[in-house]
């Protein structure tokens, strides 16, 4: 089972915005459950390293919803997989 359908399955597929650009999968998450999520992804999906921690701002983007984002690398340390939460 992928991280994305784990993460519908746990947390509603409706409270989460899955994306893909290239090779790197990322999911949007509302601030309410972003601590849960995290969570999960480390203690059950194993993404015990966090990459990196970058800040956005979303100033001129077109359909910006918030003017500033937070976005995560994780990387699952066994397995080599990578996965972005925004």
């Amino acid at each position: 089972m992928s991280v994305e359908e784990r993460l519908k399955e746990r947390f509603g597929a409706e409270k989460l915005e899955f994306s893909q650009f290239r090779h790197n999968r990322r999911v949007v998450v509302p601030v309410e459950i972003f601590l849960s999520v995290m969570e999960f992804l480390k203690k059950d999906l194993g993404f015990n390293y966090l990459s990196d921690i970058s800040g956005i701002d979303y100033l001129n983007y077109p359909k910006a919803q918030h003017r500033y984002g937070v976005a995560y690398a994780l990387a699952n340390t066994i397995t080599a997989e990578r996965f972005f939460v925004k």
